[in-house]
């Protein structure tokens, strides 16, 4: 209970006198719990019409902290409200988080970076949370690598055993594997003259002298970049239909809120559509997607054992983890 002192405005007679006058006031929240930091300006006091100004308010035994009373409950005919309710937020439940490795299309060699920055993500989270590492492949099976935990080194150690990609290169006169993804998507889409003719030069040279036999290295290179940029867009097709039946699947588990689809297939810059409609589809199934992934440029070259793309790569995963963690803070 508060007591409310107002004090009248001057009578207009020749002697000035003030009125003293005191309100027994009751003050509960929306919730029917006392109010006990209210301040004079935030009352308001009128008599017979007339507005008058409160000068103090003094807590009573009822309302002090302790007291056996029970707060009147809310919402009465005669209660009111000027100020907003303060409610406390509710503690942020653990957050279950899953690292899917796109493992059949993921090359260390070229996605080391974005590896990289899931590991370092993992080694530096919030123990509270739990994290798991799976596998998927173009059937859509799920292999989860680790139970869920929040030990650090399980994670990462989960993380770190991901399998290389096996090769795309196919051909009689050029060998197995001499044609990078990235390499191949320049050839391919013509977009840089100089990938094409630094693949002619790389792999040709041996027919310098052989003018037919130059002829047809030079064909298969073209052949090939074709077939491999064929072959990648169909399995990374292939590969986020998988990804959309695991995530079906981890939408109906209870508390997993992000996962982080850590994937070396991208085929090439406009050409990603499968996996910014898996991020849209995940946001429908109340599942935050995040994609870490291998974005080469138009002038980048595969080159056997380098990635071209790993510093970019690795700034771009911490920059798309961290924004993961501070998400992670606000659920």
């Amino acid at each position: 209970m508060i007591a409310v002192c107002a004090q009248a405005s001057p009578q207009p007679t020749f002697r000035s006198r003030v009125v003293i006058q005191t309100l027994d006031v009751i003050a509960v929240d929306d919730r029917g719990q006392p109010v006990r930091d209210l301040q004079p300006s935030e009352l308001l006091v009128e008599v017979s019409g007339r507005r008058r100004r409160v000068t103090a308010i003094e807590l009573l035994g009822d309302s002090a902290p302790g007291s056996d009373r029970p707060a009147p409950v809310s919402g009465r005919r005669d209660s009111v409200s000027n100020r907003t309710a303060i409610t406390q937020p509710a503690p942020s439940p653990p957050v279950s988080l899953v690292f899917l490795i796109d493992d059949e299309s993921f090359d260390p060699g070229e996605g080391m970076g974005v590896l990289k920055a899931a590991v370092d993500f993992a080694a530096a989270a919030p123990k509270a949370n739990q994290y798991g590492v799976g596998y998927t492949s173009t059937n859509g099976a799920l292999t989860f690598a680790s139970d869920f935990s929040s030990i650090a080194a399980l994670v990462t150690a989960a993380l770190r055993g991901t399998r290389p990609l096996a090769s795309y290169g196919v051909g009689p006169i050029v060998r197995e594997g001499a044609i990078g993804i990235v390499e191949a998507i320049e050839i391919s889409s013509e977009r840089n003259r100089f990938a094409k003719d630094s693949a002619i030069d790389r792999l040709c040279w041996p027919f310098t002298e052989k003018p037919n036999e130059h002829a047809l290295c030079v064909a298969d290179i073209e052949r090939q970049s074709v077939a491999i940029m064929a072959a990648a867009r169909q399995k990374a097709q292939a590969q986020s239909n998988a990804v959309l039946k695991v995530l079906t699947a981890l939408s109906r588990w209870p508390g997993i809120k992000h996962l982080v689809l850590v994937s070396g297939g991208i085929i090439a810059p406009g050409e990603q559509m499968p996996w910014r409609s898996l991020q849209r589809q995940g946001a429908a199934a109340s599942v935050i997607v995040h994609v870490l992934y291998v974005r080469p440029n138009a002038s980048d070259v595969a080159v056997p054992g380098r990635s071209p793309t790993a510093g970019r790569d690795a700034a771009e995963g911490k920059s798309t983890l961290a924004n993961i963690a501070g998400a992670s803070a606000r659920i």
